[in-house]
């Protein structure tokens, strides 16, 4: 009797042990601080996955200057997707965005004036490069529909990206008081855009993933851009220079290499960039900074974006999972509808994960690895999803059901059952 009753309170004993403490426990990949970044904000994000991996007040809305431009370059990138405009397209000049007899060195332009026509093409690559206010108050009211205000388009495109409480006044980043013919009556003088670091990487993202050019157009020394008359203008890229003459002066003991971005400069951003950078085993970030140091000092801001990057690459170790990598868990996923019952899968894409430790970061299956819907089944078609274990880990608010998760492709084809093996499969497994 004795010997039961010492059983029983083993048994009892035993099953008041959490269960969690014979699970592997998923790996700390919470995004490390920069709050020491002589900084306003900034982040660092992962290209491949979303991940955050560092932050310092990340959601504070701060004034983003020409950073702005971000957000017509997704309105046009938007509509030419829909085939409402093309690449093609000549945009009339109208006196809003005439600023031919303002001075270029306070307020970046080109050579267009009210009644040119310049191809659309242009104007965005100058916006982008050359960060030109004409050209982004151009493309704002060419994207904005008969009868609406620019301002509203571009408040629109905010709502439309999920930019919760950022402030959007004119297209080019301009303080009210100099967006010259976009000047806006019922706001103060002083009124300029503001985002936070979070929305501006949201917005680089979808550039990103709508047209990569971004990176191609930032490694030209100069950019070109056609006037009325077929007469074509060159001029030198200032932010191509200003990277590339100043990298060997950077303190970067980590070799990271800056690949291209968005600029912002208004004595009331201070130093600002939106940036994608690589470190020297190719892995791909945005680092995002805002109000570093004096809006003049060009160089510091590309030197913070280095320094946020290399903050990360001290504190958190990267896991790379590879397009066509085999995984254990899940091996195969289960087609009770396909005459290949058990299919087997792959990484459709690559990712790479941030954790706190150099130990392999485990995946599982998730209620996806069983697809009695699918009826057939070609190779490479993602077919799938695996859980990442990740503990604490941040994401960019872009894809939120990939959040965490990698996504799975069929390694080969599989055809139709019929319907007696379907029906007995889907009955007893």
């Amino acid at each position: 009797m004795r010997i039961i009753k010492t059983m029983i309170t083993i048994g009892i004993v035993l099953s008041l042990i959490p269960t969690t403490a014979f699970a592997a426990e998923a790996t700390t990949a919470a995004p490390i601080s920069l709050d020491k970044m002589n900084v306003r904000s900034a982040m660092v994000i992962d290209l491949t996955s979303g991940q955050i991996i560092g932050e310092k007040n990340a959601d504070e809305q701060v004034p983003i200057a020409s950073q702005s431009k971000m957000l017509v370059a997704y309105g046009v990138l938007k509509q030419i997707q829909a085939g409402k405009i093309k690449w093609t397209d000549k945009v009339p000049i109208t006196k809003y965005s005439d600023l031919h007899d303002q001075d270029a060195k306070l307020f970046s332009h080109i050579a267009m004036k009210t009644g040119d026509k310049i191809l659309l093409r242009d104007l965005y690559n100058v916006m982008m490069t050359l960060s030109a206010n004409d050209a982004a108050f151009a493309l704002a009211e060419y994207i904005t529909p008969k009868g609406q205000k620019i301002q509203t388009t571009l408040q629109d495109l905010a709502s439309e990206l999920n930019l919760k409480g950022s402030k959007w006044y004119n297209a080019a980043g301009q303080k009210n008081s100099d967006a010259f013919a976009n000047q806006l009556a019922n706001v103060p003088d002083t009124a300029e855009n503001t985002a936070s670091a979070r929305q501006l990487g949201m917005m680089m993202w979808h550039l990103l993933n709508m047209n990569s050019r971004i990176i191609e157009l930032d490694q030209l020394p100069n950019i070109s851009y056609t006037m009325s008359g077929g007469y074509v203008v060159q001029e030198k890229i200032e932010h191509w220079y200003e990277v590339m003459n100043q990298m060997p002066n950077y303190s970067n003991p980590k070799k990271i290499n800056i690949l291209g971005g968005k600029t912002g400069s208004t004595p009331e951003a201070g130093g600002s960039f939106t940036g994608i950078l690589e470190d020297k085993s190719g892995h791909r970030f945005l680092s995002i900074i805002n109000g570093a140091g004096d809006y003049q000092n060009k160089p510091l801001r590309y030197q913070e974006a280095i320094n946020a990057v290399a903050l990360v690459l001290d504190q958190r170790y990267p896991h790379t999972f590879k397009s066509g990598q085999n995984l254990t868990n899940p091996a195969a996923i289960k087609l009770p509808a396909t005459k290949q019952f058990t299919l087997p899968v792959q990484v459709a894409k690559t990712k790479v994960f941030w954790t706190s430790d150099k130990d392999n970061l485990t995946t599982q299956a998730t209620t996806s690895d069983w697809q009695p819907h699918l009826k057939s089944v070609k190779k490479n078609q993602p077919v799938a999803t695996a859980k990442v274990n990740l503990k604490g880990a941040h994401f960019l608010n872009v894809k939120p059901a990939e959040h965490g998760q990698l996504n799975l492709s069929a390694k080969t084809s599989a055809s139709p059952t019929n319907w007696f093996v379907k029906t007995w499969r889907q009955l007893w497994h």
